[in-house]
């Protein structure tokens, strides 16, 4: 059992972040309203893609790549074991196999080595 302590820490949200939320829900448009399509592009514009979707989680966001790279039955996909339950929830709903290796204490990642240790030959 862990005995350390194990650092997360708060967001940093400034006053023009908690202004720009404000404005939004103030102008009626949560989901699919002008700032949405001005994320989407600039992240398409900073990565290099023709073009980017928003999403309302995470999650989302993750079921989308997953089936965009194909992965299902057979597969396995190695994942941090410090992770939030969407991780491996939408591997499984796939139909894939999640291996999981352990993230390291310093860095909090999952580092190459761990993960070339857990790929199945």
């Amino acid at each position: 059992m862990r005995t350390s302590f194990l650092p997360f820490c708060r967001p940093s949200i400034s006053e023009e972040d908690i202004a720009a939320v404000g404005d939004v829900l103030r102008s009626g448009w949560i989901t699919t309203g002008p700032k949405v399509a001005e994320l989407e592009s600039l992240i398409a514009r900073r990565t290099g893609a023709a073009e980017a979707i928003a999403a309302t989680s995470g999650t989302a966001l993750m079921q989308l790549a997953i089936e965009a790279m194909g992965i299902g039955p057979g597969d396995e996909v190695v994942g941090p074991s410090l992770t939030w339950v969407s991780t491996p929830n939408v591997v499984e709903l796939r139909g894939a196999t999640n291996v999981f290796v352990d993230v390291d204490p310093d860095t909090l990642l999952v580092g190459a080595d761990a993960i070339d240790a857990a790929i199945t030959p």
